[in-house]
């Protein structure tokens, strides 16, 4: 309760009933508390992770990263459907932390201290800026000049012959 209230000063509070007491109280506003979101510190710290533990947790080289950053052209920023600035490295993070398997949006949450729905709308934006610009290389495989067609039946042989679930376009 604020001090300046009628219920600090004690010859006031001696004349009072129970029931203005009560309706003092209640009529008594609590300052507002200012709301501390999930997303508001969760900036992850890179320098601190040690590269093995890099690796394990994003399956890239702590080295390599800047390098994959840069290859993706992505921005130096993502802003979430929801307002959150992040920057380029924390959205592959966030993104390549949501493709590995198993991984909840709960679980997402508490590791990069980010509320779930900054991660899912970070991770949507990544991966639709990577399909927008480098889709066209899945989109037609006869121009890669790497790729030729011995390889793709090389491939094709190898995965029939495993007990693959995955489907061989050429069986």
């Amino acid at each position: 309760m604020v001090r300046s209230s009628i219920l600090w000063d004690p010859y006031c509070l001696a004349y009072l009933s129970w029931e203005d007491i009560e309706a003092l109280m209640l009529r008594e506003k609590e300052p507002p508390r200012r709301r501390v979101y999930a997303s508001r510190g969760g900036l992850l710290n890179l320098d601190s992770m040690s590269s093995h533990c890099f690796r394990r947790q994003f399956r890239f080289e702590k080295a390599d990263f800047p390098v994959l950053v840069r290859a993706l052209k992505m921005p130096q920023y993502i802003t979430s459907a929801q307002g959150v600035r992040v920057t380029a490295t924390e959205a592959l993070c966030i993104c390549l932390r949501r493709l590995a398997y198993p991984n909840r949006l709960c679980d997402l949450q508490e590791y990069f201290e980010r509320h779930y729905s900054v991660v899912s709308s970070v991770s949507n934006k990544v991966l639709y800026h990577i399909e927008k610009n480098f889709g066209c290389l899945l989109s037609n495989m006869t121009i890669h000049p790497w790729l030729k067609h011995s390889d793709l039946e090389a491939m094709s042989e190898a995965f029939f012959g495993t007990a693959s679930c995955m489907k061989s376009w050429k069986h």
